[in-house]
């Protein structure tokens, strides 16, 4: 594949990659399990971890280039099965999160139609939403990058916009078409304070955390059999919401994987900094905390479950024996922010922004996937023919990629179970993405080691070293430990007493079991060895010069 990308088309698909449904539908489920604070404090807890890693790999990426680079560092700096492993989580990761944004995608459609949670509809929906993306995928790279950062400003935009107005509703006067008084300003965060018309109780309190953490899915309004409260409570809360928010940041690894077709791997990502980031950063944290200012913690609305009362817009959709929201939409809590407002009619357009925000977080995913496919068939772990390209794309890699994620279907078998479907895909790709990031870390950890022992080669304390990322090796050693507590704890609630999901389960721990099965097979099929720090390659594939 012919290098063809410049430091903003890299930005724009990491940036399309990680924004996809994250933040404005899946954060509503821990909001309302963590309440306001618990959520903030998620959101920048994980940024600022994760900036730590993106500055990792961007150091790994620009001394060694290598196409498919972040599966190739785990087979040149630990062991090859290491690295055929990470690759095989990367490509299904990448699939999981393309079929979650295209199943909730045709999920939000029933906001704008009566019979958009029928079966028949969310497969035409899905069909739409997959050649869409496909196609998008097969034009030239630098055509498909283009496209992408027009999306990435559109989204960009109308993301900050969206926080702005939320901040200016808090404080908005009061109508007779809102839900509450205006304006709120923190009303919500105060524990002394509660649901209007409702008797001061757990279940209608305010407060920056909620009164007790729910361990099992919430179904219904009545109090769970088991709940947590007090410090152990609130701590499982921010447990819970780290866990979760870290789920929003996937994809963050596709600015290392498009920097590999960059014209200048030194002007367009070594000397760039990865201003998508603290952008994106941003729109999380305060879009946290805006809709945290907006919405109470504990309306019901937020997990799906419908009470006439507090509802304020006429619904263009339909809801089934007044019970269940179909649309992940109306899930949000940008939504309800809205809503409980009076802004109908906007809260409408924002579901729409949503949709095309799903689609481009789609496309921007099967990119990385079918690159991610394409470089394991050059290192010989994958079949050649997914090596092959026509007109400068991975024609079969993409193919294979689509086929994969044509799996999207069985979010329609079940009209009722779509945000089951969505949840347990994304988790899967969730985890699945961590333990990979957590193999990246570590293969940064004995590349750092390893260039000590080659004193031939380009040292990190030389001027002319690509890039330095700071407080090395000790970044490496927080991202590994913080990513491995998160992928142990990432099912930690279904421990509890009557919280059992053998669904929430599998998503939360076949990735690891995946990654161990694959690694060891390997292992012995191709007899691989760890990679001792006298023999690490630094010379294949580095850049010497710009």
């Amino acid at each position: 594949i012919k290098p063809s990308l410049s430091s903003r088309h890299t930005q724009a698909i990491a940036f399309n990659c990680v924004l996809g449904v994250g933040l404005y539908i899946t954060s509503s489920a821990y909001f309302f399990k963590a309440g306001p604070l618990g959520v903030l404090l998620g959101f920048i807890i994980t940024g600022t971890v994760l900036f730590l890693f993106l500055l990792t790999i961007k150091e790994m990426t620009s001394f060694i280039p290598a196409s498919g680079s972040l599966s190739t560092f785990g087979s040149r700096f630990v062991d090859d099965s290491i690295g055929f492993s990470m690759g095989i989580l990367y490509w299904l990761s990448y699939n999981f999160l393309t079929m979650s944004q295209i199943i909730v995608a045709s999920e939000m459609i029933s906001a704008f139609t009566s019979i958009g949670t029928h079966a028949t509809t969310k497969i035409f929906w899905i069909s739409m939403f997959i050649i869409i993306i496909t196609a998008v995928n097969f034009l030239p790279t630098r055509t498909f990058a283009e496209c992408l950062f027009v999306a990435a400003l559109i989204k960009c935009i109308i993301a900050i916009m969206l926080v702005i107005f939320l901040f200016v509703v808090n404080h908005s006067p009061n109508s007779p078409d809102t839900r509450y008084t205006y304006p709120l300003a923190f009303k919500f965060w105060d524990s002394n304070k509660g649901e209007p018309g409702l008797a001061l109780s757990d279940a209608t309190r305010y407060g920056p955390f909620r009164p007790y953490f729910i361990p099992s899915p919430v179904t219904s309004t009545e109090r769970p059999i088991t709940t947590i409260s007090g410090d152990l409570g609130r701590f499982l809360q921010v447990l819970y919401a780290i866990i979760h928010t870290v789920f929003a940041y996937t994809g963050l690894d596709g600015f290392a994987i498009a920097a590999t077709e960059s014209r200048s791997i030194k002007r367009d990502f070594a000397d760039t900094f990865p201003y998508f980031y603290p952008v994106l950063t941003c729109i999380y944290v305060f879009g946290a905390l805006a809709f945290g200012l907006d919405t109470w913690a504990g309306d019901s609305r937020l997990v799906g479950i419908f009470d006439p009362a507090t509802v304020f817009c006429p619904r263009v959709g339909t809801i089934d024996d007044n019970v269940v929201l179909h649309s992940p939409g109306e899930k949000s809590a940008f939504v309800i922010s809205l809503r409980n407002a009076g802004y109908c009619k906007m809260s409408q357009l924002v579901i729409a922004y949503f949709i095309f925000s799903a689609v481009c977080a789609g496309a921007a995913q099967m990119y990385c996937a079918n690159r991610t496919l394409y470089a394991l068939a050059k290192q010989a772990k994958a079949p050649k023919i997914f090596a092959r390209t026509k007109n400068g794309s991975a024609v079969y890699a993409i193919w294979m990629t689509a086929l994969i994620v044509c799996c999207s279907y069985f979010g329609a078998i079940e009209p009722d179970s779509s945000s089951f479907n969505f949840t347990w895909v994304l988790t899967l790709s969730g985890n699945s993405m961590l333990i990979a990031w957590i193999c990246t870390a570590v293969a940064y950890i004995r590349f750092y080691k390893g260039l000590k022992h080659h004193p031939y080669v380009l040292q990190r304390d030389s001027d002319n070293f690509p890039f330095h990322s700071p407080f090395q090796p000790y970044s490496a050693y927080v991202v590994t430990i913080f990513l491995s507590v998160l992928v142990l704890f990432s099912g930690f609630y279904v421990f509890f007493k009557s919280s059992w999901s053998t669904a929430d389960f599998i998503s939360s721990y076949v990735p690891l079991f995946i990654f161990i099965v694959s690694t060891i097979a390997y292992k012995l099929y191709r007899r691989t060895r760890h990679v001792k720090f006298k023999d690490m390659n630094f010379s294949i594939g580095r850049v010497t010069s710009d």
